[in-house]
């Protein structure tokens, strides 16, 4: 439900009527009057439609029965702009009463949709204009730097919540002070941050994760700013954003997802994230922008067991099954098709035959503009030779698929 025009209505005079009735008006009426038939609805009106003295005079008086009994999933960018801090203020009269009226469409949302579980909105507002305390899904496009507390207060009140997506979040305000949240029932958490957040691991120190089974985790780069921002980062980074958000949630994690745009992440970064994270089973790194040496071939190596490591000394993600890594790099030079191959392969070897670490299913490698797409090892025969084929093909036969790309 749309005002495809998108104009400005001004909010007084018999334009205020026309110009609704003729562009929208009536049929929200009729839509709306079929509400407690929706199972979806995706709302995108301006608040010149949803709080005009007509609108408010007309749903208010004319639906006081709104419901919406069988709907699922909202789709909300309609929020109105007057907030303070992130809180809406509704309307108030002469003697200071807030007007009910406001609430037509809200009233209705919150207490008369028992069936809403999936929330996709613009940004965090009010408590009680939504059901929060019911969703199991909750995707929120952007999350500025005041909406950190309403982030951790509606995780307080949101015991069913089991899905979190956060596509593009900004630093919590310096000085901010934050208490301790625990969501007990959160098990996916997908969240794109810009570089250079100073404040966000302090803000995770106080949110505790501990059913979360996997997470998204992605940087993002110049491309999608609209101003350009420095870009000098050390080469850790983002490790330790990363670190914090693990540090809520590392004994459960089962599965780790990292892209990152623009920015290096070096392989002993990486080494420090996945000391973190024990009882890791899948891992994806997706590195997209400018480096100066491959990723891969250090990284690789640090997955390998050792024959030489000292007693007690632990492997890395003894429990990791599947191992997906795509370095789309300018810049770099030669094809180390081969070595990298070859790492590969000694990895998955030394995964299966030692004692220490479950053998891998699953290890996908690709450099270039696409990702994970390959022949079979018998058709790679004249880039790796006989022998290497042969081992990979011994690799399949015994439960461990591998495959790499250069291209």
């Amino acid at each position: 439900m749309t005002d495809s025009q998108n104009t400005f209505w001004p909010q007084s005079g018999d334009y205020v009527l026309d110009h609704v009735g003729e562009l929208g008006f009536d049929v929200a009426w009729l839509l709306l009057q079929e509400a407690r038939r929706f199972g979806s609805l995706d709302l995108n009106l301006p608040e010149d439609f949803m709080y005009s003295v007509v609108t408010k005079a007309c749903f208010w008086s004319e639906l006081p029965d709104l419901s919406f009994h069988l709907l699922t999933s909202f789709n909300c960018s309609t929020f109105p702009a007057c907030m303070e801090r992130g809180n809406w203020v509704p309307a108030t009269h002469n003697n200071g009463a807030v007007d009910r009226a406001d609430f037509w469409f809200w009233d209705a949302v919150h207490d008369k949709a028992p069936r809403l579980t999936s929330l996709i909105t613009d940004r965090l507002y009010n408590t009680h204009l939504l059901p929060y305390h019911q969703l199991t899904t909750l995707k929120i496009t952007r999350l500025n730097a005041i909406d950190w507390q309403h982030l951790l207060l509606t995780l307080s009140i949101s015991p069913c919540l089991r899905s979190l997506s956060i596509l593009e979040c900004y630093d919590p305000l310096d000085g901010e002070v934050f208490r301790p949240v625990v969501s007990t029932s959160l098990q996916h958490l997908s969240i794109e941050i810009w570089p250079v957040l100073r404040n966000l691991p302090a803000m995770f120190a106080f949110l505790h994760l501990p059913s979360l089974r996997s997470l998204q985790f992605r940087m993002l780069g110049s491309t999608h700013a609209n101003e350009p921002f420095p870009c000098a980062l050390p080469p850790s980074w983002p490790c330790r954003p990363l670190l914090a958000i693990l540090g809520s949630c590392s004994a459960s994690l089962s599965q780790l997802s990292v892209k990152s745009e623009d920015y290096t992440i070096s392989s002993e970064a990486m080494g420090r994230v996945l000391l973190g994270v024990p009882n890791l089973e899948f891992l994806e790194v997706n590195l997209i922008g400018t480096a100066q040496k491959i990723f891969v071939g250090e990284f690789v190596a640090r997955l390998t067991p050792r024959d030489d490591r000292a007693p007690g000394e632990s492997v890395m993600v003894p429990k990791l099954r599947k191992l997906f890594v795509h370095e789309a790099q300018a810049g770099l030079r030669g094809s180390p098709f081969v070595p990298v191959a070859e790492s590969i392969v000694r990895m998955a070897e030394a995964r299966l035959r030692g004692e220490s670490a479950v053998p891998l299913h699953t290890v996908c490698l690709s450099h270039g503009c696409e990702r994970y797409t390959w022949d079979g090892p018998e058709n790679l025969v004249e880039e790796l030779g006989a022998p290497l084929v042969g081992r990979l093909e011994i690799l399949e036969a015994t439960g461990t698929l591998c495959r790499v790309e250069w291209l």
